[in-house]
């Protein structure tokens, strides 16, 4: 992609959230879009999980519950230009036949990610809600 001036400027000193990210490979992605491409602003992950100790220096990182951190960092700044929320991949995934109750119907595992899932649709109509 191609950035111009206007999209560099608008966000000149802003922050980015990276929420339910804790492997800091996020953070360095946009830590490198920055460098390429002269981005100056602030990228932030909140999890409630610290990173691992491997990219704890290379990253800011705040560990909480990310509606309270997140409100804090509003507080304190603003609105961010950008919230982007991942939900963990165990959230999304496991589809495989030995995941699946012969009988049919949903297995243990099944019904404990279905009601993962409805959480996570609970927390992104917070953040849309902001």
């Amino acid at each position: 992609m191609i950035y111009t001036r206007e999209h560099i400027k608008a966000l000149h000193g802003k922050y980015v959230v990276l929420l339910f990210n804790r492997s800091g490979v996020q953070n360095n992605a946009f830590e490198q879009m920055k460098l390429r491409y002269s981005f100056e602003f602030q990228v932030i992950s909140i999890d409630i999980n610290p990173p691992p100790t491997n990219v704890q220096n290379n990253v800011v990182h705040i560990t909480g519950d990310w509606r309270t951190e997140l409100d804090k960092l509003v507080a304190q700044r603003g609105k961010p230009a950008i919230i982007i929320a991942n939900p963990p991949c165990t959230y999304n995934t496991f589809l495989a036949k030995q995941n699946s109750s012969p009988a049919g119907g949903r297995t243990e595992q099944e019904e404990e990610r279905a009601k993962l899932k409805e959480m996570w649709m609970e927390v992104s109509y917070a953040i849309l809600d902001m």
